[in-house]
């Protein structure tokens, strides 16, 4: 019985809180229609130093210093960015002359930093904007690695369709896809089943990737220079 009625009281005790809200809002609600239409109409005003604003004002002056404030961490993230990869430089020294780069791409001028960081360490860059570009370039010039891009006005993903010529015309060389953030992450598996070595969409990975392939490139060429001997 006294379970019945200490569940019957904390039943009581949960609805009551709602109600006098609701009792309060019923007994103020003039006051407050009046608030809310004085806010809306920017009657309501206060003083932000020595300048008086209205709310709605304070309001805008508010998201703009937000719109401001993100626009100046965006440019900082990416000074940030170039800091990085010109630290990465300490990484390409002139072992590197004399290898090629063949990179894809149908707006060449988004990569113009990256593509000069690698051409001002001796390193040759090619620049094609298609699929049948690229493959032209690739039958009559031996390049060291290859760049590209997923989307172009050939297609969605013609960047993946590059990958699987190359491999389907027996050339083992390595692939980097360089993209979007979107398709870094929904199009790896796929990137990756065609043939590439890594798909990124930071420059100072791909610098990072380069490197490294450059670096394997060389220790290939001795061993395979020994084998012969």
């Amino acid at each position: 019985m006294l379970d019945k009625w200490s569940a019957l009281i904390s039943a009581f005790a949960e609805l009551l809180w709602p109600l006098l809200l609701v009792l309060v809002i019923y007994l103020f609600r003039k006051p407050v229609v009046e608030l809310l239409q004085a806010i809306t109409a920017g009657k309501i005003s206060f003083k932000v130093g020595t300048v008086g604003v209205s709310a709605i004002q304070y309001s805008e002056l508010t998201e703009k210093a937000i719109s401001d404030l993100q626009i100046k961490v965006a440019a900082f993230e990416s000074t940030i960015d170039k800091c990085a990869v010109l630290e990465n430089r300490e990484n390409l020294s002139t072992k590197y002359l004399g290898k090629s780069v063949l990179w894809v791409d149908d707006n060449p001028t988004n990569n113009a930093y990256y593509v000069t960081t690698l051409i001002s360490e001796g390193i040759k860059v090619d620049l094609a904007t298609s699929t049948k570009e690229a493959m032209e370039k690739l039958s009559n010039t031996a390049y060291s690695l290859v760049i590209t891009d997923i989307l172009r006005p050939e297609g969605n993903k013609a960047g993946i369709e590059l990958i699987k010529e190359i491999k389907k015309v027996g050339m083992n060389l390595p692939i980097f896809v360089f993209c979007g953030g979107w398709a870094a992450s929904n199009l790896k598996a796929e990137v990756l089943q065609a043939g590439a070595n890594a798909i990124t969409s930071s420059g100072t990975t791909l610098l990072a990737n380069v490197t490294n392939a450059l670096e394997q490139y060389d220790k290939s060429s001795e061993i395979n220079a020994k084998q012969r001997r």
